[in-house]
């Protein structure tokens, strides 16, 4: 829906067509945006406010946090009218939730919050969590953002995964894609980062969470994706590792691709507009899409490498091995040990929960002397051997026993055992 919206003119920012009263004030849908200064676009608007968050950087077309004693301050939003006539611009736009913003996980629940009034409100991302319960994945990747990188799950603050380098899984996700797309990438970014703020209510952090799946952002393009060999860009990519780009869709890393790559196309420059009754305000920045789509000649860049990330991550998969160290019978006491082995490149799980695990069934009549029959492993990572399960039962002659192993991102294995 998003997709036929764009290329009919009509970019959105991600909400539905669902009508809802962002502002609480019984009204559905009545300050949206609007193209003041009659020019076929609409941009962003800077309004001043002396309790405004933003101010003029040091290259004045972008904006930075507002600091004490900073003057003058803007608060910022689309470009329009004050529709309702309540003082405020734009707070009650067409249609409502984003998909990726209601899942309950970190879920925003402050009135108009762009998570929809509950999570999983709506019949999209219900739909969305039901086929993913009902049939848990190895990996959920979300094509989208614009930091060029690979995010793993962590959208906000507060999650214990938002910091560190994420789990063994996300480590061995960065490599496959690194490997297959050349991007460099020394670490798991967290979402929230590569984004360069909160992300509540991401589908990915409920992935993660609830699911218990690898879950990946995957930013097909961004400021640091054409290099130096590729378009000239005097930027290093490994710039992203310096304390300029804490966020990786930093202005100041778009404001060199967009002077050294594309001299100076996808900006239009603030200028004042009349909002009548005697307010003004300043008009201008990126271009619809500039930031979000990549021009024709960058199509080979952004898109390079990245079926065959997909590719490699699905035979990535963790590989179980049971290797039978041991099947004796002494009379009726049998003795079987047993190891189990990832012949993966990925491990058996993000940690937590239940991971690897090997059973042992007797057959009817026999009964366990000593050892165990429900071995409990944990993750094992790509290229390990577990632990030696060994156990020690009676069987009657003839009897057959069962080993079966089993992991969340791994196909089951079943041995026959007859020592």
């Amino acid at each position: 829906d998003g997709l036929a919206r764009t290329l009919a003119g009509e970019p959105t920012d991600g909400r539905d067509r669902l009508a809802l009263d962002d502002d609480g004030d019984l009204a559905l849908d009545e300050d949206g945006a609007d193209d003041v200064d009659g020019d076929g676009l609409v941009l962003e608007m800077l309004v001043e406010d002396p309790r405004g968050a933003w101010t003029r950087g040091s290259d004045a077309r972008f904006l930075v946090p507002a600091s004490s004693g900073d003057r003058p301050r803007f608060t910022r939003t689309k470009e329009g009218r004050d529709d309702d006539g309540d003082g405020r611009f734009n707070e009650d736009p067409e249609g409502g939730v984003v998909l990726d913003l209601s899942f309950p996980v970190g879920w925003n629940s402050e009135p108009g919050g762009l998570g929809g009034a509950l999570p999983l409100d709506d019949d999209l991302s219900r739909a969305l969590a039901d086929l993913l319960l009902a049939r848990p994945p190895l990996a959920v990747l979300a094509f989208q953002g614009n930091h060029g990188r690979l995010a793993r799950a962590g959208g906000i603050a507060s999650l214990a995964w938002s910091d560190g380098a994420g789990s063994r899984a996300d480590l061995a996700a960065v490599k496959l894609f690194a490997e297959s797309t050349g991007r460099v990438q020394d670490e798991a970014i967290a979402l929230r980062r590569a984004r360069g703020e909160d992300r509540p209510g991401a589908a990915l952090d409920w992935v993660h969470a609830v699911v218990g799946a690898l879950a990946c952002e995957v930013g097909v393009w961004g400021p640091l994706d054409e290099g130096v060999e590729a378009r000239g860009l005097t930027a290093n990519p490994r710039a992203i590792a310096t304390a300029e780009a804490a966020s990786f869709t930093a202005d100041s890393l778009w404001a060199r691709w967009l002077d050294d790559v594309r001299g100076g196309i996808g900006f239009v420059d603030w200028h004042p507009v009349d909002l009548g009754e005697g307010r003004s305000a300043l008009v201008g920045g990126w271009l619809p899409l500039a930031r979000a789509n990549p021009p024709p000649e960058s199509l080979a860049v952004a898109t390079g490498g990245l079926a065959g990330f997909v590719r490699k991550l699905a035979t990535a998969a963790p590989v179980l091995e049971l290797r039978i160290v041991e099947a004796s019978r002494d009379g009726e006491v049998v003795t079987v040990r047993a190891r189990l082995e990832n012949l993966g490149r990925l491990p058996t799980g993000l940690g937590g929960g239940e991971g690897a695990r090997v059973t042992l069934e007797l057959p009817t009549g026999a009964r366990l002397l000593w050892g165990e029959n429900d071995a409990r492993l944990g993750v094992l990572e790509p290229g390990t051997t577990s632990r030696e399960i060994t156990a020690v039962a009676l069987v009657p002659p003839g009897g057959t026993l069962r080993l079966a192993a089993r992991a969340p991102w791994a196909a089951p294995v079943d041995r026959e055992v007859k020592p």
